[in-house]
């Protein structure tokens, strides 16, 4: 497992505030709410504004090519919309 560390900031609202960012690739094991969950990336952001968890389940089949296609373009089809919806074009 990689495990990689960045101390960096952010800006909100127009002021900058600490973050940090620690990541761990590769295959592990997390409790998530009692359950074990298997994951192949996990990342903690922690600032003063409060802390971020996020992870990448392992896939449990393969996925086809065609597939992963459709929903990738059914993806930016949905960001597209929500961009125009909020006049971003």
């Amino acid at each position: 497992m990689k495990v990689t560390t960045e101390d960096t900031s952010e800006v909100v609202s127009g002021k900058e505030y600490p973050l940090l960012i620690q990541r761990r690739s590769g295959p592990q094991e997390l409790e998530v709410g009692g359950e074990r969950v298997q994951a192949d990336a996990f990342a903690v952001f922690e600032g003063p504004l409060g802390r971020a968890e996020v992870w990448s389940r392992v896939c449990q089949r393969p996925v086809a090519e065609e597939e992963r296609l459709a929903n990738r373009a059914r993806l930016q089809a949905a960001a597209r919309a929500a961009m125009e919806e909020l006049e971003l074009k």
